[in-house]
C-alpha cells in the first residue's frame, strides 16, 4: 500500500501552526485513533486510507488530495491504535 500526500499536479501543503504537512498531520492523527471508526484496538489500512482521503482535502480547502495505490487490494494491514 502506498499513500502519497497529493496528486502529481498538486502541492503538498505545510502548516507552521501544525508543525507538519497536512498529510503528515492527518496520517499521525489517524494512527493515534482518529481513523479508528470501529473503536476497537486496531486501525485497518482501509480506515486509515478513508480518514486521510477525507481529512486532507478538508484541511487544504480542497487543494490537496492524497492518493492510494494498492498492489493487492485484498490485503488488510492492521495498526495498533496508540491513543492521543
Amino acid at each position: 500500500i502506498v499513500l502519497s500526500s497529493s496528486h502529481g499536479n498538486e502541492f503538498s501543503f505545510e502548516s507552521d501552526s501544525l508543525q507538519n504537512g497536512l498529510f503528515t498531520r492527518a496520517l499521525l492523527d489517524g494512527l493515534r485513533g482518529s481513523a479508528n471508526t470501529t473503536r476497537d484496538k486496531t486501525i485497518t489500512s482501509d480506515e486509515l486510507r478513508d480518514y486521510v482521503i477525507r481529512t486532507v482535502p478538508a484541511m487544504s480547502g480542497n487543494c490537496q488530495h492524497p492518493v492510494v495505490s494498492r498492489d493487492n487490494i485484498t490485503a488488510k494491514v492492521l495498526f495498533p491504535a496508540t491513543g492521543k
